[in-house]
């Protein structure tokens, strides 16, 4: 995107490349860096209707997103997570084959499958449709030690509510935190 945005300097174009480079930085770097670019194109845009949108954004989205926090209410619609580096690698096609069986042979409720981008470096395979934090540990036991499935990969176990807010937030190192009595 920023060759793009030094190809075509002073067109109108550029403003729209701002956006969707704003928005590729929030996906892959967090709310943070999405807010600051968001800023910058507000600033360096205001007439535009590129820079129009990011005020919209920052003043009714940001403070929405900036409040989600991990919630601790159970829910029924959890996931696993395995975390895994680009689709082409080896490993990460290893643990999807591997998750594919499982679904294939042994699925009672549903599941499915998804490639998630995480940041620039990490990405996970999630596994959704489960109802419960029960099943879904017991799925990731069954990942862990079933020779058929063997995945030697850490499972999370993560609410659909607070994977949401570690994709919003980058913040996966704070999830995954020991939790203070």
């Amino acid at each position: 995107i920023d060759d793009l945005i030094n190809q075509f300097s002073g067109d109108e174009i550029v403003s729209k490349f701002e956006l969707l480079k704003a928005t590729t930085l929030g996906k892959l770097k967090g709310l943070s860096a999405y807010k600051k670019a968001l800023q910058e194109l507000a600033d360096n845009y205001p007439n535009r209707e590129e820079g129009k949108k990011a005020v919209e954004i920052l003043t009714n989205q940001i403070p929405f997103l900036e409040v989600k926090n991990f919630s601790t209410v159970d829910t029924k619609n959890w996931k696993i997570l395995y975390k895994v580096a680009a689709r082409a690698d080896k490993n990460t096609k290893e643990i999807e084959e591997k998750i594919k069986l499982f679904i294939a042979s042994e699925n009672i409720q549903k599941l499915t499958y998804s490639y998630d981008i995480y940041t620039e470096n990490e990405n996970f395979i999630t596994i959704h449709g489960i109802n419960s934090e029960v099943y879904a540990k017991d799925v990731a036991q069954t990942m862990k030690e079933n020779k058929k499935y063997k995945i030697d990969e850490s499972a999370i176990v993560i609410s659909a509510e607070n994977y949401s807010v570690i994709q919003i937030k980058k913040n996966l190192e704070a999830y995954l935190a020991p939790k203070n009595p």
